[in-house]
């Protein structure tokens, strides 16, 4: 619970390194555009083709609307049969992918199509071949902080990643899961020690962090953000028998997900469950989620749970 311990660590680290310029390009695994003496000279960041848009201001005569949570479930019998379909893929060559990086890109076209579909049959928006769709995800930079950090540290470190795809690449039939898959895996291959402390460094010359404002924060646009709680060992949460059942085991882990609905795409991709079936909770408008169920592609592997 120290949370002045990542600072002590950085500053002994950066003694013992020689004196470097910081890359710019690092603001962009921050996702946040720098502002006033901290911009000077900083241009070409992907954070900066993002518009922050403030929630609840629609436009004229209109009532602004919130997303609404849904949640859909991969079987254990369907995720491996997405690992299978995935690997069977010629692009993939032999390579590797988690299962994250196979729901990352399952989740992303199908949203993307379903909001795709909604802007343009319910809202006459035209999506031109210039229109591009960002996938963020949040990393846990803990790991690649410093080897002193304690896995127990309970403080928050997060870093993102960006991938781009033309809107109509992306939900072409023609672009494979398995290549937008390996699009993600390049792009979360770049997360190593040194831009984890460069990001950590880059904050730390902030004077003031109110003027930092957060370039995804908006529900318009064809954009997607994912945080993975996969691997978070939910099975391993017992709260004792003397009050409940099975020694107080966790059964399942939600979270509190309507405070993202006012401002954020956000989804979140629940713990494995003891199955080894998984869970994708999200927000979306109620044409977006009619679209959703009409993809076969993603209804081939997923489950609308309510």
């Amino acid at each position: 619970m120290n949370h002045s311990l990542p600072r002590t660590l950085w500053e002994e680290r950066r003694r013992d390194q020689p004196a470097r310029e910081v890359d710019p390009a690092t603001w962009d695994y921050l996702g946040f555009e720098p502002t006033g003496e901290l911009s000077k000279g900083v241009s070409g960041l992907k954070v900066q083709s993002f518009k922050p848009v403030p929630a609840g201001f629609p436009g004229p005569g209109k009532q602004p609307r919130d997303l609404n949570s849904s949640m859909f479930s991969v079987s254990p019998e369907s995720l491996e049969q997405l690992r299978k379909d995935v690997a069977a893929d010629p692009e993939m060559k032999g390579i590797n992918l988690t299962d994250s990086d196979i729901l990352h890109a399952l989740y992303w076209r199908a949203m993307i199509r379903a909001r795709h579909r909604a802007a343009k049959e319910c809202h006459g928006e035209i999506i031109g071949p210039e229109d591009e769709s960002t996938l963020e995800l949040v990393v846990d930079a803990r790991p690649y902080f410093n080897p002193l950090l304690p896995s127990s540290y309970m403080g928050n470190m997060l870093v993102v990643t960006r991938s781009s795809l033309p809107v109509d690449e992306l939900c072409s039939p023609k672009t494979s899961i398995g290549r937008i898959s390996l699009l993600i895996r390049e792009a979360a291959s770049g997360v190593n020690p040194s831009v984890v402390n460069d990001a950590f460094g880059l904050l730390e010359g902030v004077p003031d962090y109110t003027d930092l404002r957060y370039a995804f924060m908006r529900l318009d646009g064809l954009d997607a953000m994912i945080t993975n709680m996969m691997l978070f060992p939910a099975n391993d949460v017992a709260f004792g028998g003397e009050f409940f059942e099975a020694g107080g085991q966790a059964e399942a882990v939600r979270i509190v997900h309507d405070g993202f609905n006012t401002g954020f795409r956000m989804c979140v991709i629940l713990p494995y469950r003891k199955d080894g079936g998984i869970e994708f909770l999200f927000g979306t408008f109620p044409e977006e989620l009619e679209r959703l169920k009409e993809d076969e592609e993603f209804m081939k592997y997923a489950k609308y749970m309510g």
